[in-house]
């Protein structure tokens, strides 16, 4: 069996899929991702080249989130959607049941579970892809990987590393809202911001870029969203959401970074919102393949 080993990938690949057996499905659960800010069209965006289906599970939207997903299923027939209902959790368990019900239902031989404000960047894509095929023929089940947060200047300092990246074992399942994946329902607790998933892990060295706090008018209602509904147990949500409300005037009159101190490393779709309070869907961009190409080089056809 495979050991965990930490590898580098310096080659190049263009953006045309290469030909291979291998199947992999993207998954993403949302709910109201357009009113509380969440750039989730973008981050599917950047996946969708590499992934031969993209299963969407919605918690009950009542804003426009369906609406645009709607509108990405006409474009790419590849997408899917579903009610994955959420209740009020402690810990996050209705966020799990609704991975699991998208597990359920993949084709793919290996997951790309995404959340809705992260991304993988567009030079590294292929990457990853090349890597997937390693580890499916050198029987790992997993892909251990840097998550860093970033903001549209700096880049966080604290690296946690965790998995998105999976083959579809028997007995998969999510745990502490996608965060961590385990081998049957057992729910033992992480340590930390360290996550056990499905050994055997290959550690690899691209990184999945997290940026939830982008937009500053939304924090607020993202937090308050998270400790009133499926993160109701976490003391650590109820603190952050306390600050978010104390800080909700101050941001109110915050202003968009200088477009010379965005980040160049950001990826294309992202860069573009950096001048934006708040998220908004750009249908211009993001339903336009020939556009989505020019702005990530990436083929969308």
């Amino acid at each position: 069996m495979a050991t965990d080993e930490q590898i580098s990938f310096n080659g190049s690949f263009g953006n045309v899929l290469p030909n291979r057996q291998l199947t992999l499905s993207g998954i993403m659960t949302v709910k109201n991702a357009v009113a509380l800010g969440y750039p989730f069209l973008e981050a599917i965006l950047h996946v969708l080249p590499i992934v031969d289906e993209f299963l969407i599970g919605d918690g009950g939207s009542t804003d426009k989130t369906v609406y645009y997903i709607n509108r990405l299923k006409e474009m790419f027939p590849k997408v899917s959607l579903y009610e994955t209902m959420w209740a009020k959790s402690a810990h996050w368990e209705s966020f799990d049941e609704a991975v699991d019900f998208l597990i359920s239902k993949t084709s793919g031989r290996w997951i790309f579970e995404l959340h809705s404000d992260e991304f993988w960047h567009e030079k590294d894509i292929f990457k990853l892809l090349e890597i997937v095929k390693r580890a499916d023929s050198e029987g790992y089940n997993s892909l251990r990987h840097p998550c860093v947060s970033y903001a549209w200047t700096t880049k966080d300092s604290y690296v946690y590393r965790n998995v998105r990246v999976l083959r579809k074992v028997p007995e998969l399942s999510s745990h502490w809202g996608g965060d961590d994946f385990q081998v049957g329902s057992c729910r033992s607790p992480r340590e930390g911001y360290t996550s056990h998933n499905v050994p055997p892990e290959l550690n690899i060295d691209i990184e999945l870029m997290h940026m939830s706090r982008a937009f500053l008018k939304h924090r607020a209602s993202q937090d308050k969203a998270n400790v009133g509904f499926i993160g109701t147990g976490s003391e650590e949500r109820k603190r952050s959401y306390e600050d978010s409300r104390q800080r909700e005037e101050h941001w109110s009159r915050a202003k968009p970074p200088k477009k010379g101190d965005v980040l160049s490393c950001l990826p294309a779709l992202m860069k573009g919102l950096s001048q934006e309070l708040e998220y908004k869907v750009r249908g211009d961009i993001l339903f336009d393949k020939q556009k989505l190409s020019e702005l990530t080089g990436l083929n969308y056809d």
